[in-house]
């Protein structure tokens, strides 16, 4: 029952970004190949399907990217002494 805290620096920030972005690229492949697909072989209920889910994802992806460069911007603000606090701790379960 022991909290652990570890901190986040700026640069775990930019590589979860990063990470994250790639995934945002892979994601926008596999929309491109549905819609190549759509426009090649015509409309069908499964591929209406794969192509609404993946937009939603995609537009989760995005904000969840927003949210975290928001967080980055946040420890890089801390990190570098333009405010009171010293650091950013996190507590991943």
């Amino acid at each position: 029952n022991e909290d652990k805290y570890t901190e986040l620096t700026y640069d775990d920030a930019k590589r979860v970004i990063d990470e994250f972005e790639d995934d945002v690229k892979k994601t926008e492949k596999r929309l491109a190949i549905a819609y190549k697909m759509l426009k090649e072989g015509g409309y069908s209920e499964d591929l209406y399907t794969e192509i609404n889910s993946t937009e939603q994802y995609l537009d989760e992806q995005k904000e969840v990217i927003q949210d975290l460069k928001n967080i980055a911007n946040l420890v890089y603000e801390c990190s570098n002494s333009w405010t009171d606090f010293e650091k950013v701790l996190i507590n991943v379960d």
